[in-house]
């Protein structure tokens, strides 16, 4: 009951509540700027260049002759919509400058604090020596080589699924795929994993908001790692259950939005300290960088293991191999986790935290009395 009341006190915030209502007006904004451009702006630009539509402008893949891209699409014709591609250019730019017109008028009524101002004396070259200074001290920070360690290998085994996994969704049967089309995809991935994601997510901020960040480390890495297994599962017996391959889905995107939430809570941790907005996008570079890496790979290591029919059969080996070998790399994240160094009290709320530290002098009180 202490969970679901704490995220009904989560959920009630007034920003979360403000965040949910830009969530829906930028919704129905965004519906107001594509009707703009399909409705307003680009007939006039069609009726200039002869009557041409412009979200018809295509350019086809193949020898085949089609008269336009609905044509095209329903042939099943590989084209290049660049016109499409040009209305949703110029709905962008409607959407950017409005929100910049927006702020710019707000911002003359909004007062400015002391701090938000120009500095003149500031020159060139005193910016260059403070970001050398603020870069060497990232890395004279305690402990900084078992933090890189941390933002380099604690995603590793999600990095390199992330780039195999939409294929094997998407491949046949026969190649060792469950042969998805691209809308039971859709729906999968961005319907059912976002919002296990974003559950698991909202979950871990509130479990370590309870027990802290170092508590909830371990639990955290392994909901990241372990529900991967799902993967081999489904590359085995290849169902053909839709229900079944979303839950699976579900189940791992819960466990990596729920583990994820100590990887970005050890950034901030890490990142205290003087300089810590720019130390903060130096640990945000590694976590790119540790995710770009393994990506990079992961198409060999999946050719690779392709050619090697370890557990047997008949059908391709590739992704059972593969997705094995993801559990393997399992490993990296664990040593990354058992390495790190983090305050036991640090992303606790401050009364759970107070009440931790008055059970903490209650046990040490009968041991001094006893001295």
């Amino acid at each position: 009951m202490g969970i679901i009341k704490e995220f009904k006190e989560f959920a009630m915030r007034g920003n979360v509540l403000d965040m949910a209502v830009g969530v829906v007006v930028g919704g129905a904004f965004g519906k107001i700027v594509t009707s703009l451009v399909n409705n307003i702006i680009m007939p006039p630009f069609g009726v200039l260049l002869g009557g041409i539509d412009f979200s018809d402008f295509f350019i086809p893949l193949s020898t085949e002759h089609v008269e336009s891209l609905a044509e095209a699409k329903a042939a099943g014709i590989p084209v290049i919509a660049y016109g499409s591609f040009l209305n949703t250019v110029i709905e962008f730019l409607i959407i950017a400058f409005a929100i910049f017109m927006v702020l710019k008028q707000l911002n003359r009524f909004l007062p400015k604090p002391e701090a938000d101002r120009p500095n003149r004396e500031t020159t060139a070259r005193q910016i260059a020596r403070n970001f050398g200074e603020t870069f060497v001290t990232f890395f004279k920070k305690p402990h900084i080589a078992s933090a890189l360690a941390f933002m380099l290998l604690y995603r590793l085994p999600e990095a390199m699924c992330l780039k195999i996994v939409p294929p094997f969704l998407l491949d046949s049967v026969d190649n060792g795929g469950l042969g998805l089309t691209t809308a039971e995809v859709g729906i999968a991935n961005g319907t059912v994993g976002v919002i296990a994601l974003l559950a698991g997510g909202i979950i871990g901020g509130i479990a370590i908001a309870k027990w802290g960040l170092k508590k909830c480390l371990w639990p955290m890495a392994l909901s990241l790692t372990l529900p991967c297994v799902l993967y081999c599962v489904l590359a085995i017996l290849q169902p053909q259950n839709f229900t079944l391959v979303c839950t699976a889905i579900a189940v791992e995107q819960f466990g990596y939005g729920f583990g994820f939430t100590a990887f970005m809570l050890y950034l901030i941790y890490f990142s205290q300290g003087e300089n810590k907005t720019s130390h903060y996008a130096f640990c945000t570079a590694f976590m790119a960088l540790g995710m770009m890496i393994p990506g990079m790979a992961a198409g060999w290591i999946y050719d690779t293991l392709n050619t090697v029919n370890i557990f047997g059969g008949n059908g391709s080996p590739g992704y059972i191999n593969f997705f094995w070998w993801i559990m393997l790399s399992c490993v990296a994240t664990f040593i990354a986790v058992k390495c790190i160094h983090v305050a036991p009290h640090f992303g606790m709320k401050a009364a759970e935290s107070k009440k931790l530290e008055k059970k903490e002098l209650s046990i040490e009180s009968p041991k001094e009395e006893e001295l």
